[in-house]
């Protein structure tokens, strides 16, 4: 299947590598306003793109934040497939302008929700689907990153509310995200936030606390900033249930660093990679080839944005 590109920027040359490493996707074209030193064919908009009568069925969206859902709608509107990185968009009235626009054309819009293909995600998704865990007693979350004023210099987007949306949508949503795979709906009972050391590099806060009740059972809170002294410290999941006790880790969350329970055990012998960006590429085109739905369908990002919207 044909991929162009739009944005070749630190996540756009990780989308390019997947799909070199994949092969049901191959990369022909590149849509950005500076030409890439890549040897593809360039264009600086999608219009330029469909004028050229270049052969092109999804185009991956992989500019700043608040450009997602301009550059979604243009591709879409131009007869594209779209795969839009996270977050897909940065409020709840753009995301379903999207799914709207996107049902209009007969077009699939996905969202790169990778973490949702680690195996150690997959395999505590089926344990919860089994409900071999019982009740769910309470979900703890600590996402402790470093973030410095160097990182916000380096482009003139990040940092700004309209473009960059807060360290929740472009740090941590992912998180988010995984607690929605698993739990489905999370529903926001208490949220504080603060700047600790970020007030002249972010229109936003860098730290929060949140507490949130599980759709089905159980509550659960998350600890998160991007103050942590020099560099990132941890990144974990934890959950306290009936039948056991266990911590996922990992800022792919693709670790296990603790487990006690009744009817689960350990099944990954070796350590497992992070090249989930690949097994994305590849869904997205047996969805579209075999016309079935995916985990990755914009419809799953809808819980995730909402939930975003309110806390961040």
């Amino acid at each position: 299947m044909k991929f162009a590109l739009f944005g070749f920027g630190h996540i756009g040359k990780v989308h390019q590598q997947a799909m070199q490493n994949s092969q049901k996707a191959e990369l022909v074209a590149v849509i950005d306003q500076v030409k890439p030193e890549v040897e593809l064919p360039h264009f600086t908009d999608v219009a330029s793109l469909k004028d050229s009568g270049l052969e092109v069925d999804v185009i991956v969206i992989a500019t700043p934040n608040g450009l997602h859902f301009e550059h979604a709608k243009a591709s879409l509107e131009a007869g594209y497939h779209v795969l839009v990185e996270k977050p897909i968009t940065l409020n709840s009235r753009d995301f379903e302008r999207l799914i709207y626009i996107g049902e209009q054309q007969g077009k699939r819009i996905f969202n790169m929700l990778q973490l949702r293909f680690s195996p150690v995600v997959q395999w505590l998704k089926e344990a919860l689907n089994e409900n071999k865990l019982g009740e769910i007693y309470m979900v703890n979350v600590n996402c402790y990153w470093n973030r410095n004023a160097a990182y916000y210099q380096q482009k003139e987007w990040h940092g700004t509310k309209a473009m960059d949306g807060g360290v929740l949508f472009t740090q941590f949503s992912h998180f988010v995200d995984v607690l929605h795979y698993w739990f489905e709906e999370l529903k926001p009972l208490d949220i504080r936030k603060f700047n600790f050391n970020h007030q002249d590099c972010t229109e936003f806060p860098d730290s929060g606390m949140l507490t949130f009740e599980l759709e089905k059972e159980g509550f659960g809170h998350m600890n998160y900033t991007i103050s942590t002294f020099e560099k990132n410290f941890e990144s974990n999941i934890t959950i306290l249930a009936e039948k056991g006790t266990l911590q996922i880790g990992g800022q792919y969350m693709n670790e296990i660093n603790y487990l006690n329970a009744t009817d689960l055990e350990n099944p990954f012998n070796e350590p497992i990679g992070n090249r989930f960006h690949q097994n994305a590429i590849e869904e997205i085109v047996d969805a579209i080839e075999h016309k079935r739905k995916s985990i990755l369908d914009a419809e799953n990002a809808r819980n995730v944005i909402q939930f975003l919207e309110v806390v961040s």
